[in-house]
């Protein structure tokens, strides 16, 4: 039988316990008041990476160094590393929206449940939160799934993740004025 004669500790950083690895390049960390110049800090990094690609296989063709210019592995790695800085300006660009989005998106939140709670005069707190619920999960998750999608691939513009507080917005706009009429 064998038994343990010291205590020995373990420290497990935050980071490596949930597997996040290095969360500093996120653009979810960053303050909004550096995020215009991490931006610009983006740009610059992506634009010099595409001028030493557009540079390298110019110097190959003219150079005539074939091996070079057929040399995937390390044009895909050049692709990879254009690809990479990219998606993080596109998502640095969509950070300050999404998150003022986010923000107010519980004022238009009540704004569709406060004239629906007063329409259904009904003391039962499950059915009005479920009827409140229901229009939050069938349009406004949707369209934030769909904005910040393809705001992050670079298709459509920042703004596009207030599209769900928008229709949210307008339908709590209708209902109210319906509330008010009645």
């Amino acid at each position: 039988m064998s038994t343990w004669s010291e205590e020995e500790k373990l420290e497990i950083s935050l980071d490596s316990a949930t597997r996040k690895g290095d969360i500093r390049d996120s653009p979810s960390v960053v303050p909004l008041w550096k995020m215009q110049d991490e931006t610009r800090s983006q740009r610059l990094t992506t634009d010099q990476l595409e001028r030493n690609g557009a540079t390298a296989a110019a110097f190959q063709m003219m150079t005539g160094d074939l091996f070079g210019l057929a040399d995937q592995a390390d044009w895909e790695r050049r692709a990879r590393e254009i690809r990479g800085a990219r998606e993080r300006l596109y998502r640095l660009k969509l950070e300050p929206w999404r998150r003022w989005a986010s923000g107010f998106s519980c004022l238009f939140f009540v704004m569709i449940g406060a004239p629906l709670a007063i329409s259904m005069k009904t003391a039962n707190f499950f059915s009005t939160f479920g009827a409140c619920f229901l229009p939050i999960l069938l349009a406004y998750y949707p369209l934030l799934a769909f904005g910040l999608g393809r705001c992050k691939a670079g298709a459509l513009p920042p703004y596009t993740v207030w599209l769900g507080n928008v229709v949210l917005c307008l339908v709590g706009a209708w209902m109210i004025r319906r509330v008010i009429r009645y």
